[in-house]
Parts: C-alpha cells; structure tokens; sequence
C-alpha cells in the first residue's frame, strides 16, 4: 500500500502540531514566566528612565555567588539550601538550613531568608554529642535562628569604562540576548517535548500516560527557568559587563541553648559543692555591606550583641581536678566519686550579661578573588570587658560545581590584647592560630 505524498506531509504536520500544542499547554509557565520578566523590566525601565542591565532574579543568583565565597563563621550569610561550618575562634560546629522566598516564584528580588540550624561545642570532644558511658549529653548545644532582611542589589555600568573596552555594545545587547535565550529555550522545549511524547506513543493506558506527563513536565519547568536565569548571569558576569555591584543586608540571630554547662563550686575547701547551670543565651544583629568591582571583592560587617557569661568561663575562680580536690581535703569525695565530676571551681560564683560590638573587614583580591585578607576587632563591656583581634587568610576551592565552594580561612586570632583580664598572661598565650571550614551541602536556595 503506498501512500501518496500530500496525504503523508498532512499527517506529519497533524503529528507536530499535536505535539506542539501539547508543549504549548504543559510548558505555558516557563513562558509565563519570560513574559512576566519582560513586562517588570519595562516597568522598571520608563520607572528609572534607563535600560536594566539584569532582571531580579537572576540578580539574586548573581549576589549569591559572590556571598558564597566566604563562609568562615556562623554569622556569615550562606545562600546555599544548607551547610556546616568548623569555627576554631569559639570551638564550634554549626549546621544550618535555609530558606527564603524565591524570586523564581515571585518574579521580584528575595527580600527575607530564614535559617534554621543546630549548634554545638566540639572543642574539648570533637562531634561528641552523647557519651553513654557517663549518661552526659554535650555541653551548650541548641538552636541557632537567624531572620536576614536583604536590601535591594544594585549592579552598576560605566559607560566610558566600557566603551573604552569595546564592551558597549555587549551591553546593549543584554535585553536581546535575553529574547535570544527565551527562542532558545522554546526550542529545547519543542524538541524534549516531542521526543518524550514520541516515547510514550505506545502506551495504551490514558491514566499512566497522563501520569508520566504530569512528571516530565513538573520535573522539566524548574530546569528551563533556572537555564534561563543561569544563562543571564552568566552573559553579564563571565563578559564582564557590569563595573560595579552592591548590596546591603541586616541579620538577626539568636543562640537557644538545650544543653547547659554544668559546674560544681564551693566557697572555700571546706565547704560543701553547690551545682550550678549555665545557659548561654546569646543575640547579635549584624549589618552586612557587600562590594564587587572586576578585581576585588569586599565585606563590611559590624554587629553588636550580648550573651549570658560567668565567672568560670573567665578563669575567674580556681580550677581543682577532682583528684586534687581530694588531696587538699575537700569535704565532698563521695558526691565527686558518685557523680563522675571531673572539676571543682574555688570562689564566690556569679553569672552576668556581657554585651559586646565587632567590627570586620575582609577583601578578596589574589587569584581572580579566590584568595584575601580579613581583620576582626572585638570589644567586650562589663565584668568581661576584654578587646580581641583576629586576622584572617580566607579563600575558597570550588567544589563539585559553582553553587558548592568550599571556604577555608586561616585565623591568628588574639584574645585580651590590652592585658585587662589577664594581666599576668603573656601575648603568646592568648594567641590561637586555627582554620574555619564553611562547606556548602546543596545547591542556591534560589
């Protein structure tokens, strides 16, 4: 039987307009998505009387690769979906998660991040968290929360800078590039599409047909939309067509002790041991101002907070093992025998709040900003009231791709560098020389 060949050109045309409007209907939300950018765009262009260089979200994106590259401490912004970090400064191990609301659902910038993780001492027993031989759970462990408020990204463009390097009409082309990427992207979804409907052809069940398609299509639209945003970043950074980059943010965190630290005191040697607990309440708000030129990266911080301290803490009251404590006729051998109790703490206890301000800078310059400088200057007020300074190496390695690099800063850190808690201790040993590890376990939460 042969089949003539205008019946045959009507049948292949009938199969790819069904298979076109097929693509039409399941990916109409990735289209949505262009014509809504579009639209905000010349919004914003007669708004501010000017071309915008990049859209919000792919704004969010650029911002985020640049806070990824230093990640030293459980104050610093991630913007990866979780992470942990190794911080020698204060013996800690922070695992943390976040989450925010995502410019690719709102089409505007992300303007809060929420973060939610789990803290703990490691210093004396690293990832120690309970020893059944004594029934004791790690001291100081709890909930970090964290509620970042971010301000409104602005990436700049010197005209005479560029022009001067040829890069103009890159610049102009940025929107047109754009259109190109969205033609780009229809394309790749025609041909997914038809090529997936082309594999499910024979299957007679309509239901599991219908089911196959709600999956590829849900699995494939957040792949197209992150393409096309990617693909912008991409053209503006990688062309190196911005001058400048800016942005501001403003975190509130709280430290929500579980576990306390426990202590025995008593007064004198004779007296009987009183039990003491502490729990390490701790606030901070911090202000965050990012810089980015072509060369250098740079991070302002200040913040200013205050935890719930004592006098042990401090080396304030005198420290007996507990086989010294025997020896020198302590009053209380059996409580020390029956409780497991490693120390005993001489003196009058007492516990207080110390309020504190920090201030840091840190520039990535070496390397294509793979490696920098940080200093850190921390003034304690009160009872505790010492000053410590901290210079820092930071740099980052990239990981298994660009949302995963890992953070290292070498710390030479120096506590009570004016000798006002102690006075009889030399420079060299209040001196730690350490390394932090940021290590980002997910991709951007964007």
């Amino acid at each position: 039987m042969k089949i003539k060949a205008p019946l045959l050109c009507v049948f292949i045309t009938l199969i790819t307009l069904t298979a076109n409007s097929q693509v039409n209907h399941n990916f109409d939300s990735v289209r949505n998505f262009q014509r809504n950018l579009d639209s905000l765009l010349e919004l914003d262009a007669k708004k501010f009387n000017r071309e915008p260089l990049m859209t919000y979200p792919a704004l969010d994106v650029f911002m985020a690769q640049k806070v990824n590259t230093y990640l030293t401490g459980t104050g610093d912004l991630s913007l990866n979906k979780s992470y942990f970090i190794i911080d020698p400064s204060d013996g800690s191990l922070f695992i943390g998660y976040n989450k925010s609301t995502s410019s690719l659902e709102t089409f505007k910038r992300t303007r809060y991040i929420f973060t939610g993780g789990f803290k703990a001492n490691v210093a004396d027993a690293f990832s120690t968290i309970y020893e059944g031989k004594k029934r004791k759970w790690s001291e100081n462990m709890g909930a970090l929360i964290r509620l970042t408020v971010l301000g409104r990204g602005i990436i700049s463009y010197d005209g005479k800078r560029q022009k001067q390097k040829n890069k103009l009409a890159n610049f102009m082309m940025t929107k047109y590039y754009r259109a190109q990427t969205s033609q780009l992207i229809d394309t790749l979804m025609r041909s997914d599409s038809s090529m997936f409907e082309y594999s499910i052809r024979n299957i007679k069940n309509e239901e599991f047909q219908n089911s196959l398609r709600e999956s590829f299509y849900d699995a494939n639209r957040g792949k197209y939309i992150r393409k096309y945003i990617n693909d912008e970043v991409d053209h503006v950074d990688n062309g190196k067509l911005y001058s400048s980059f800016r942005n501001w943010w403003l975190s509130f965190t709280f430290f929500i002790p579980i576990t306390s630290q426990h202590f025995f005191t008593s007064s004198i040697i004779s007296q009987h041991l009183n039990d003491f607990r502490l729990y390490n309440f701790e606030g901070t708000v911090t202000g965050n101002i990012l810089y980015e030129r072509q060369k250098t990266r740079w991070l302002g911080i200040v913040g200013v907070g205050g935890y719930i301290q004592n006098n042990i803490n401090t080396d304030k009251m005198k420290k007996y093992s507990a086989a010294d404590y025997k020896t020198a006729g302590g009053v209380d051998s059996t409580k020390i025998d029956n409780l497991e109790i490693d120390n005993v703490y001489l003196g009058d206890y007492s516990k207080y709040f110390t309020p504190f301000i920090r201030v840091q800078a840190v520039s990535l310059f070496a390397l294509d900003k793979h490696i920098g400088l940080s200093f850190l200057a921390e003034k304690s007020f009160g009872k505790y009231n010492p000053t410590n300074y901290k210079i820092g190496i930071p740099f980052y390695l990239p990981g298994k791709d660009d949302d995963t690099k890992v953070n290292f800063e070498i710390q030479f850190k120096w506590t009570d560098f004016y000798n006002k808690i102690y006075p009889d201790k030399k420079r060299g040993e209040k001196f730690l020389l350490g390394i932090s590890v940021g290590v980002p376990l997910s991709s951007k939460i964007y």
